[in-house]
């Protein structure tokens, strides 16, 4: 799975483990009357357990950090924690045996129908484990009659009827979840074949067509009528924003497809973040904006990355830096800085900010904020997404500042020892 994907897994993990705590404490409040929980002390410590875990977890997801790690030491410590509640309710007989259906159901159904099955084996490994011990008096077994050793001659038929029925439902559910994913996986692959095959016929007359207009209107700029110049004009500009949200189009489907090629090559940041200035410069000078780079004196040393992905994430900051400056002009202040481990760059403008509401999906797909569509009407929605995602497959990091009608800094983060995935 891609980088991406994985984080958007981990992320929804995060909300299916809250909420699986806040109903396994709403069960709980609603079978305590009834004498059912045995040690009120040891479940409450293993909820709290949960929930530092799921803390954790959020966090390295948040930082970008140990992602791949994160994927299976999440779920592996949930089905620890389950096992822990499980046996103090009442063992091999609890109620909340069906908490170990959580961590099956969220990796088949956000990650895989092998991640599911992995889950389906691990929960049935501590069911089973958990069970063998309280019948073999290796652990005493804790019910509502107390603390007890249980024997083989009056439990082992009722637990093993028990363990088998909780296995095939594990294995079921793993399995049905992963069908359901592998289904879903399927249907946004097509989507993006289709996509990616629409555009890629798409550019080649649209190509045409703006060379066409091009040669007409240099070739009978004299013989036209004002009118008609204008009419020219605005095909000619169309057919540019055509080309644009092809051109986006296509990035996203490559991403989406696994089709994007990644060639990594010694590249001197510097140089790379000043020919994307120099090539911007034309549209700054449209706007009336001024650039202002500041780097370190000391030349800095290469690093390992895609130039080309690079150039495409910097100039689609950049660009759109200048879009949502002030009417007037204003300054457009690119930071160069070296860390111990990474270098950040950074692209800030004094322009119209992003509110509040909406800093949580300015990354998202075909998103723009109301205040950007006023001020620049006919943008993708595909640019900040295609951005964040390139940076994530470089093996950098993204965020931003701001405030309403006061500005946007965004920051890139690219490691030294750079490993794109």
């Amino acid at each position: 799975m891609k980088q991406s994907d994985i984080i958007t897994g981990l992320q929804k993990r995060t909300v299916v483990s809250w909420l699986s705590m806040f109903f396994v404490l709403a069960i709980l409040l609603f079978l305590a009357p009834m004498g059912l929980i045995f040690s009120w002390q040891m479940v409450i410590l293993f909820l709290a357990s949960a929930a530092a875990l799921n803390l954790l977890f959020s966090w390295f997801v948040k930082k970008n950090i140990f992602i791949e790690s994160s994927t299976w030491l999440w779920p592996f410590s949930e089905i620890w924690i389950i096992s822990l509640i499980v046996y103090y309710t009442g063992g091999f007989a609890s109620v909340f045996s069906f908490l170990y259906l959580v961590p099956i159901i969220t990796s088949a159904l956000l990650f895989s129908l092998s991640a599911g099955l992995s889950m389906a084996v691990l929960s049935s490994l501590a069911y089973l484990s958990l069970t063998m011990m309280e019948l073999y008096e290796i652990i005493p077994h804790i019910s509502s009659l107390g603390v007890r050793i249980l024997t083989w001659d009056d439990n082992f038929y009722i637990a093993f009827s028990v363990l088998l029925n909780r296995i095939l439902i594990f294995f079921a559910v793993a399995y049905f979840g992963g069908y359901l994913s592998g289904k879903q996986r399927a249907v946004e692959r097509m989507k993006s074949e289709f996509v990616f095959l629409a555009s890629h016929q798409l550019r080649t007359p649209i190509t045409a067509i703006r060379l066409f207009v091009e040669m007409l209107r240099d070739s009978a700029k004299e013989e036209l009528s004002d009118q008609n110049k204008r009419y020219l004009e605005n095909i000619y500009h169309s057919t540019k924003r055509m080309i644009q949200l092809v051109g986006d189009l296509l990035n996203v489907s490559r991403i989406e497809s696994d089709r994007l090629t990644i060639r990594p090559q010694m590249t001197r940041l510097e140089g790379l973040v000043a020919d994307v200035i120099e090539e911007t410069k034309p549209l700054a000078d449209v706007k009336g904006c001024r650039f202002k780079f500041s780097r370190p004196e000391a030349r800095l040393d290469k690093v390992l990355i895609d130039p080309r992905l690079l150039r495409q994430i910097l100039h689609n900051l950049i660009t759109n830096a200048i879009h949502y400056s002030r009417q007037e002009g204003g300054d457009i202040v690119i930071c160069l800085e070296r860390g111990k481990k990474d270098y950040t760059i950074s692209v800030k403008d004094f322009g119209v900010g992003i509110s509040n509401a909406d800093k949580n999906r300015i990354f998202e797909k075909f998103f723009r904020a109301d205040n950007a569509i006023k001020l620049k009407p006919e943008g993708t929605g595909l640019g900040l997404y295609i951005v964040k995602t390139l940076i994530t497959t470089l093996g950098g990091k993204i965020w931003f500042e701001s405030e309403l009608n006061k500005g946007t800094t965004f920051y890139i983060v690219i490691p030294k020892n750079n490993k794109s995935k």
